[in-house]
């Protein structure tokens, strides 16, 4: 986590003639927004909002920006408004796909601000926003960290707009299963408001790397498309995660899962 001790060494940005109009925003605070044709642009020549929020000396803070859009990038200034030179930026750090991820600890108290862009030149549309202390439930939840579900547990969870993107416009939620050694296990996911889908991978991130296979025995879109039915062998011991996605894009609403699990059989 980069402690702010110097000077900024970033090129400079303004609003034109006028201060930036600058959104305040909270620690744990999560904000809607929309990147336009009429927002102030940077030297990059990408629009941009800013958002204003008021910390603590020695207050490390997370700050993640999620879009499917336009390609996330955030930047921290000192002082309000976006004024002047920025002290940080982030493009990539995020969790899921164009998500930008900025850790950061404050070395002076009084307002701070940053703001929300994209990487990409004149980058218009929607994002999610959120600002949380660090090692807090808020940023776990920013972060999308792996939730936790035993086996022959159920859970329940709802996909939403400040969630993760697994890809475009798919929403999902990550779960982290321990399983003791090998196993056949069958992954149940239902919803009444989308179409559910489940994946398997070995990564926390729910993202890098392919999942592991499981033969769907019904799916969405397929025999009920309310519920999504998997097996399939776990091969070996350790933790697997489960990601929790929809079949349409831009899906959202409620859904529950379990998985259960039995002792592989031997060849």
């Amino acid at each position: 986590m980069k402690s702010l001790l110097s000077a900024a060494v970033l090129v400079a940005t303004t609003c034109g003639v006028a201060p930036c109009l600058a959104q305040s925003i909270l620690p744990g605070q999560v904000v809607f927004g929309a990147l336009a044709p009429e927002d102030p642009v940077d030297h990059r020549d990408a629009h941009y909002d800013c958002h204003d929020f008021v910390g603590v000396a020695g207050q490390s803070i997370e700050i993640v920006m999620r879009s499917i859009d336009v390609d996330a990038w955030v930047a921290l200034h000192r002082g309000p408004g976006c004024q002047g030179e920025w002290e940080d930026a982030d493009d990539d750090g995020g969790f899921g796909f164009r998500a930008a991820h900025l850790e950061a600890t404050l070395d002076q108290g009084g307002t701070w601000s940053f703001r929300a862009s994209s990487s990409d030149s004149r980058d218009v549309g929607d994002y999610m926003i959120g600002l949380a202390v660090a090692d807090t439930p808020d940023a776990a939840r920013l972060r999308a960290d792996p939730l936790t579900m035993t086996v022959g547990s159920e859970v329940s969870g709802e996909l939403s707009p400040v969630d993760a993107n697994l890809a475009p416009g798919r929403y999902f939620d990550c779960y982290e299963v321990t399983v003791a050694g090998p196993v056949q296990v069958m992954l149940n996911v239902r919803s009444a408001d989308f179409s559910p889908v489940g994946h398997v991978y070995r990564d926390p991130s729910c993202r890098r790397g392919y999942f592991v296979e499981l033969d769907s025995t019904s799916g969405s879109g397929e025999v009920d498309p309310q519920e999504f039915r998997a097996s399939g062998l776990l091969p070996r011991a350790g933790s697997y995660f489960i990601a929790v996605t929809s079949g349409g894009l831009r899906e959202t609403g409620a859904y529950s899962m379990n998985i259960t699990a039995a002792p592989a059989t031997q060849p």
